[in-house]
Parts: structure tokens; C-alpha cells; sequence
């Protein structure tokens, strides 16, 4: 029978949550016999925890703030609110801490904490404020938008952004854009030759490249002549689909003359004139199916939607960088991102 690939890693909170309740008995059965000194030690240890959480997350604030207009995010309450909420787990936990010092005594004040670390000393203290950090981490209190966004970051491309880029420049740009030695032209020389087939001066397709589009929504029109109507039913008049390319053949993954192409687009240097320039242009499917995805209503589309402009920029980062580090490819594509929320 074969093996299943899926690892299941979930121990490690069953083993946190045993060391907390060995961490609470200890210290209950070893230094306290009141519960005025029960509430001193574990007001001490929750209120270092969620000490701890909050520069954290201030942390994050402070550098978010930032990049706001970089990460085209809708402004600083955005990035208030990816940065400043918490799962429903540990607002649990904050719940019923509230609710517990709530209920103290009221011969309870805050000169308890130093009169009983006093009389028990810092090992009670010590491990409250550890069965509280371990408390957290169960309920992964530090996992917040921004915290998932900068883990993304962090694994090097690994992440879902950056798999896009990786599969999009191997898998498209590499085949279409240079030419392999073998015949088949590369994307500059296609465009020459749709121009000689045109008649057209050089000015009139002063761009040969590929031009790709990234919105940060991730959506792409079908055609853009209609990016910038109402409807898609309208045509931008500034904006008129011209002829394909010569097509691009090649055999791929069991598919035998599998067909790349590529159409170039009439654009008005000035709205309304008569002057036209072509350009090759088109979006970056990848991050439409992206789009797609977190749209689709499954079980992670909300979590992929509330990441959609880190996965988006990973995506555009990364596919930068390899086609700076590419020498084939580096002078036969411009990449342009772009505001795309109101797509």
C-alpha cells in the first residue's frame, strides 16, 4: 500500500498544554495557600504575557506603517487592524484572565504582587510567567496578518507568492521570451517581425518587450481594451487589441506543439488623437488564478484573501529577482505593479 505523504504535526501543544498544568500544580502545592496569593502570581504572569504581546505587535506596527503605499494596502487603519487582532483562542485565554482578576477579593491591591514575591521569592513568579508564555504559544496569540505575512517572508521562498513566480518565469517566461538556439525567434525578434509585417517605424513600437501586468488585487481584465470601462461589454477607445504575434510552438509535458501567444495592443498617445503606438502587453495569470482561488469560497479562500497583497507582492518580488539574475531574459520583459484593489 502506498505510504500517505501528509505529516501530521500536532504533539507539540498536547506536550505544551501537560507542562502548563504541571507548571500550575507545582507551584500550587509547593508555595500557595491563599487566594490572595494565587492571584498575585498568576496577575504577574498574565500580565508579562500580554506585556510581551503588545511591543510585539507595536513593533509590527511601527513597521508596517511604513510600506502602506508600497504594499498598496487601503490605509493606516488596514494596517491596524492586520496588526492588532487576535484569534479567537487567545481571546479566550484574555477572557477569562479578565474574568478571574475580576472576581478578586477585595482586600486584593497592587502592593500583593510585591508583598507575596517577597515572602514566596521569583520560582512561583518565574513559572507562572512561563506557563503563560506557553499558554500563548498554544493559542498562538502572536499570530496576527502582518505576523503570518512577515513568516512568509522570512521561509525564502517558500511561500505561496514566491511558488507562483517560480512556476511562472520557468514554466512561461523562459520558454517564450529568449530564443533557444533552435530556430524558434525570441520575443524581440517575433516583434520585429510583426513590424516588418505591419510596415511600421520603430517608433511606432518603441517598447519591445513583454510587458506584464501585476494588480495587487491580482485581477486581470480579459482583454484590456476594457480595463478601464464600466463594463465589459464597453471598449476603452483609447485601447484597441491589434494582431497576434507570430505563434510559439514547443512541446511541453507531453503536449506536442503546445501554442504560445502573444497579442500586442493599440494604444492613442493622446486620448482621443489619431497617433497610435503598439505595445505587447498582458497580465500575469498566475495571480489571477490567485484571485480566483480566494474567491472561490473553500475552506483557506478567507485566509488567502486577507493575504492577497503580501502573496501578490511576494509574487512580484521574487519574479523580479529572477529575471534580474536571468541574462536571457533580463532585457525582453518589464514588469509594472500596480494598485489593482478597485479592479
Amino acid at each position: 500500500m502506498e505510504a500517505s505523504p501528509v505529516v501530521e504535526r500536532k504533539y507539540r501543544h498536547i506536550l505544551g498544554a501537560v507542562i502548563v498544568v504541571v507548571l500550575a500544580s507545582l507551584v500550587s502545592a509547593q508555595w500557595i495557600n491563599s487566594t490572595i496569593k494565587l492571584a498575585a502570581v498568576v496577575m504577574l504572569g498574565f500580565l508579562v504575557a500580554v506585556v510581551n504581546q503588545l511591543v510585539w505587535r507595536f513593533c509590527f506596527l511601527l513597521e508596517e506603517i511604513c510600506h502602506v503605499r508600497k504594499l498598496c494596502l487601503s490605509g493606516y487603519m488596514e494596517v491596524f487592524k492586520r496588526t492588532l487582532s487576535f484569534n479567537s483562542q487567545s481571546k479566550s485565554v484574555m477572557f477569562v484572565a479578565a474574568i478571574f482578576l475580576a472576581c478578586l477579593p477585595n482586600e486584593f491591591k497592587w502592593g500583593t504582587i510585591t508583598k507575596t514575591f517577597q515572602e514566596l521569592g521569583p520560582i512561583p513568579f518565574c513559572a507562572s510567567i512561563c506557563a503563560f508564555h506557553i499558554l500563548f504559544w498554544i493559542t498562538k496569540a502572536e499570530q496576527c496578518t502582518t505576523w503570518q505575512a512577515h513568516t512568509m517572508t522570512d521561509i525564502k521562498g517558500l511561500d505561496y507568492g514566491s511558488g507562483m513566480a517560480h512556476s511562472f518565469f520557468h514554466g512561461y517566461l523562459k520558454i517564450i521570451l529568449p530564443s533557444k538556439g533552435d530556430g524558434t525567434p525570441s520575443i524581440r525578434e517575433r516583434i520585429l517581425a510583426f513590424m516588418e509585417k505591419e510596415q511600421f517605424q520603430d517608433d511606432k513600437f518603441p517598447v519591445k518587450k513583454l510587458v506584464i501586468l501585476i494588480p495587487s488585487s491580482g485581477y486581470s481584465f480579459p482583454d484590456l481594451s476594457k480595463s478601464d470601462t464600466s463594463s465589459q461589454s464597453e471598449t476603452n477607445p483609447d485601447i484597441e487589441a491589434a494582431l497576434n504575434l507570430q505563434d510559439h510552438l514547443r512541446n511541453r509535458a507531453g503536449t506536442v506543439q503546445r501554442c504560445y501567444r502573444g497579442g500586442a495592443y493599440r494604444i492613442r498617445t493622446r486620448p482621443g488623437g489619431s497617433d497610435f503606438m503598439y505595445v505587447l502587453a498582458e497580465g500575469a495569470t498566475p495571480v489571477l488564478t490567485f484571485q480566483e482561488a480566494y474567491k472561490s469560497g473553500t475552506e483557506t479562500a478567507d485566509l488567502m484573501k486577507s493575504h492577497r497583497v503580501d502573496i501578490v507582492s511576494n509574487f512580484y518580488q521574487t519574479l523580479k529577482i529572477l529575471i534580474q539574475e536571468n541574462i536571457d531574459c533580463r532585457d525582453l520583459v518589464d514588469l509594472i505593479y500596480y494598485d489593482g484593489r478597485n479592479a
